[in-house]
């Protein structure tokens, strides 16, 4: 090619190069007012919510392995503030919450504890996977009651805590059957149903009673 067909070409590609340049740069590095406003144009990306995994709140791998089955719309968002409110009896102490579908845990003398919990399932299911952890504890008892307006029932369980240890054939080994009790209450609002359960040695249950009644009858809608 001659120098004289050349030169025009070489003119011609620093314009449309300079040209480019100026669509995508201010001259600083920041983007001009033209590219700022296509991309301004953009759609925006999707926002995470509360009910995505990602974003922190509860999923279904946070529930115990024997939970009953929860629709997507009983499961709790990370930021919905309790529909009930509590009254903690002085000398229970707060403990740190295994997992996002933990309300709150407290610890009672002598070795219980008391979880809080916002899930869903029939009163019926929650209450046949509470018995299935114990070994020969008969039927529970049971007794439903109305607090403030609210349906509760409280579920009462004494025997052998299966802790979920296997033997050989199949059964639970025996070092894993404890002497335990378990007192519930399940209360009912409109929305989740609220679950408070009181697990421990059985002497730590019994003398932690008169303050677990006391808690469920404190219980208040907000």
């Amino acid at each position: 090619m001659s120098r004289r067909l050349l030169a025009p070409l070489v003119a011609a590609l620093v314009l449309v190069a300079a040209a480019m340049l100026a669509a995508f740069d201010d001259g600083y590095g920041r983007p001009s007012s033209a590219a700022a406003s296509a991309r301004s144009s953009a759609p925006a990306e999707p926002e995470t919510t509360d009910d995505d995994p990602a974003s922190g709140g509860p999923t279904e791998d946070d529930l115990p392995p024997d939970h009953p089955p929860l629709d997507p719309a009983e499961m709790p968002r990370a930021d919905e503030a309790p529909a009930i409110a509590w009254k903690v009896p002085a000398d229970w102490k707060e403990s740190p919450n295994p997992n996002s579908f933990r309300l709150a845990t407290y610890l009672t003398p002598g070795g219980g504890e008391l979880s809080v919990t916002r899930a869903g399932g029939s009163t019926e299911e929650n209450i046949a996977r509470w018995a299935s952890q114990f070994v020969d504890a008969g039927a529970p008892r049971t007794q439903t009651k109305t607090v403030r307006g609210l349906r509760v029932t409280t579920v009462e369980i004494v025997g052998l805590y299966d802790t979920g240890s296997m033997d050989m054939s199949g059964q639970a080994a025996e070092a894993d059957l404890v002497d335990q009790a378990l007192v519930a209450a399940i209360v009912n609002t409109p929305g989740s149903p609220y679950f408070f359960k009181l697990l421990g040695p059985r002497r730590a249950v019994a003398a932690a009673r008169p303050s677990f009644d006391g808690l469920v009858a404190s219980i208040t809608p907000r």
